[in-house]
């Protein structure tokens, strides 16, 4: 899973310059098919930026990518869910 996290942000480091910015992740947020507010947006990169330099590194990348993914996996789970419910 590293090695797909680290070609991820590969791709999503649009200018190659080794971090995300912020418009990089949010680009990367909206692309998975989530939806936030602006306020969420901030939330989240200030919670992946750790050193608080207004990017985001591979490090702290590959810190929050898993939960981020694991987010999708459970937002997935409930959307099915809700179909079902509402198929029967």
């Amino acid at each position: 899973m590293e090695e797909q996290l680290r070609n991820a942000f590969v791709q999503l480091d649009k200018d190659g310059n080794g971090y995300l910015d912020r418009q990089e992740f949010a680009d990367c947020l909206v692309n998975s098919g989530l939806e936030f507010s602006e306020k969420e947006l901030n939330l989240l990169m200030s919670a992946a930026d750790e050193d608080m330099d207004g990017k985001i590194s591979t490090e702290e990348f590959m810190g929050i990518a898993p939960r981020i993914w694991e987010y999708l996996k459970i937002e997935e789970k409930v959307k099915a869910q809700r179909s079902k419910k509402e198929l029967a």
